[in-house]
């Protein structure tokens, strides 16, 4: 019922390239998808909303948002809906996300918060980043959600631009994912959905 309110405002934080984003206003295009990220992604973001030809007259923008210098007039609109996936990767931006959600979750009309966790990318953070949150004054609660076990990866095209030869990160220095322990990632539960709170 909650997504099938008119008008519905969302705010993606950490949108990168935008497939979570792009998904929710293909599936709810009554809803109005704001997607977010440090100003440096912009372009590539933009990218991705220009090539599946969805512009603002379909609701869908791109704008730049710094977690550790926020934008009032960002964080101040009345949004219903804020989310956020697989943003976890350092201790850092554990306690910047937590910021930024503590800060919307301050608003007058506080959105309703979710964020999807993806565990195994940094074992030190998977055992923090619930302290991290409460720190900020915000809880954490699971949402169930049906977990189906993906197919075996067969190559697609499009795939080369992500992976160089023999796998290879298409970040030369491995991005984000430098310090990723393959190993201890595949050890881990499946992905969690959580419903981010202020704590009262």
């Amino acid at each position: 019922f909650f997504f099938s309110r008119p008008g519905l405002r969302i705010l993606e934080l950490g949108s990168g390239s935008g497939w979570l984003g792009l998904n929710l206003a293909a599936w709810y295009a009554s809803a109005s998808v704001t997607m977010s990220d440090l100003p440096e992604v912009l372009p590539v973001l933009q990218a991705q909303i220009d090539r599946v030809a969805l512009t603002a007259d379909h609701g869908v923008v791109a704008v730049a948002l710094d977690w550790q210098a926020l934008d009032p007039a960002v964080v101040s609109m009345q949004w219903d809906l804020v989310v956020g996936s697989d943003l976890l990767y350092s201790h850092q931006t554990a306690c910047a996300l937590a910021g930024v959600m503590a800060a919307l979750a301050r608003s007058p009309r506080a959105p309703r918060i979710v964020y999807a966790h993806v565990p195994g990318r940094n074992a030190s953070v998977d055992a923090s980043f619930r302290s991290i949150f409460a720190n900020a004054g915000l809880g954490l609660t699971g949402l169930p959600w049906h977990h189906k076990e993906p197919e075996p990866e067969q190559a697609v095209a499009g795939d080369a631009e992500d992976e160089g030869e023999e796998g290879t990160p298409w970040l030369q220095d491995g991005g984000l994912f430098a310090e990723e322990d393959d190993s201890y990632r595949r050890s881990q539960p499946p992905n969690e959905i959580l419903d981010v709170a202020r704590l009262t």
